[in-house]
């Protein structure tokens, strides 16, 4: 409870704030679509590279990516919670944490394409 109040809080300053980085409504709906589009995009994307239920799709790009983590040691990791990922979905920890990275990435992006554009701050 007194982290959602947090968040909330945190969430007005930054919609308040009088700054050239001050986060708009615009900048909100922004992020809160690319984190949902990611979330929901990121099964089907870790079941196109060969990724699923029945395990690793033989000639994949998930088949070139097991064998390099087998050979040098790197990125088994990866590679299985990719699989875990594309054989029963994301979790919820895994679920925040795309969102999150998404929703910010599409933020800025947004920022950076419209930088210099006026728009009306919340607040």
């Amino acid at each position: 409870m007194a982290t959602s109040r947090m968040i909330v809080m945190f969430c007005g300053l930054l919609l308040t704030a009088n700054t050239a980085t001050a986060l708009t409504w615009s900048d909100v709906a922004w992020g809160v679509a690319g984190g949902t589009v990611a979330v929901v995009a990121a099964p089907y994307a870790a079941a196109a590279a060969g990724f699923g239920a029945t395990g690793v799709a033989a000639s994949s790009v998930a088949a070139k990516g097991m064998s390099v983590a087998a050979t040098t040691g790197v990125g088994a990791g990866v590679v299985g919670t990719l699989q875990a990922v594309g054989a029963a979905g994301l979790t919820l920890a895994q679920s925040v944490i795309v969102a999150g990275i998404a929703g910010t990435t599409t933020t800025l992006t947004k920022k950076a394409f419209f930088d210099g554009e006026q728009e009306d701050k919340c607040g």
